[in-house]
């Protein structure tokens, strides 16, 4: 994948750049800059009804690009509440993912009919130190990262790390279960990634047939990375 992100505007946007790391049927909206609380619905404020300034304007951008691939998906104007696990609540037949990271938000979204669940996830490149590695890495990555030219190792390491959180954002609504970083294992090759999950969780078994698969879109600041999950087949 060499496509890199919207340049910087300010402004909510559809991402094409993002929706192309996931299936057909995906829609994805970018915000580089602040949320306005503002442009809240009635329902979102009261999730963040006594967080700090900035945890609001992150939430005001991430619900932003919520309601605007939702309107590319053709959903008009809706709420996307927060669960109480802070999940979001998407409207009934669709899927979706919201990330942010500094001042860039993201979201992306599907009909249900076409995805079972789906996972995006956004981190600053820096994000990744080494001394978190023995925290989110499992030997085998340790061993890989350790093997790669020093100036590159934090990047990929940040790709590692955010391809887990995309795949916990997917699993989770399916199994409502907490997974550990060392509970999944990934491996890189350039813009994709595979991910096997090192624990057994029963409620995956359906939608998995060996290791899970997403994608990475590497820009000068920002790692997104994508995963998404379709129905069993009934073959």
């Amino acid at each position: 994948m060499t496509d890199t992100l919207p340049n910087p505007t300010r402004m909510t946007r559809t991402a094409p750049e993002i929706a192309a790391l996931l299936p057909p049927g995906v829609e994805a909206a970018v915000l580089v800059g602040p949320g306005h609380e503002a442009d809240l619905l009635a329902e979102e404020r009261d999730a963040i009804r006594r967080a700090a300034p900035a945890r609001r304007r992150e939430f005001a951008a991430g619900r932003a690009c919520a309601r605007h691939a939702l309107a590319a998906l053709g959903i008009g104007e809706v709420p996307v509440p927060q669960a109480p696990d802070r999940a979001p609540c998407w409207p009934d037949g669709v899927v979706g993912s919201i990330t942010h990271t500094g001042d860039f938000a993201a979201a992306a979204v599907a009909h249900r009919r076409e995805l079972v669940s789906l996972g995006i996830d956004a981190e600053r490149r820096d994000r990744a130190a080494p001394r978190l590695w023995p925290r989110i890495c499992t030997p085998a990555e340790l061993a890989w990262l350790e093997s790669l030219p020093e100036g590159e190792r934090v990047a990929l390491a940040t790709a590692l790390f955010s391809a887990k959180e995309a795949f916990y954002k997917c699993q989770h609504p399916l199994t409502d279960t907490f997974l550990a970083y060392r509970d999944v294992e990934v491996r890189i090759a350039e813009s994709a990634f595979t991910l096997e999950v090192l624990r057994d969780v029963p409620a995956l078994e359906p939608y998995l047939d060996g290791a899970a698969a997403g994608r990475i879109l590497h820009d000068d600041d920002v790692v997104v990375t994508a995963i998404a999950l379709a129905a069993p087949s009934s073959g």
